[in-house]
């Protein structure tokens, strides 16, 4: 019986623990103090938590 109630908890929560990822994109455009666009700009990206 305890093999049973394990063996569903595991079927129940597994899916969901393998699922769980982390994606994400940035997009954007660097322009000067007029406004034009700078070609080839360098850009970094800091997280901080």
């Amino acid at each position: 019986m305890r093999f049973s109630i394990a063996l569903f908890a595991a079927a129940l929560f597994l899916p969901s623990a393998v699922a769980q990822y982390t994606t994400a994109s940035l997009g954007g455009a660097v322009g000067d103090s007029t406004g034009a666009s700078v070609p080839e700009a360098k850009v970094s990206l800091i997280w901080r938590r």
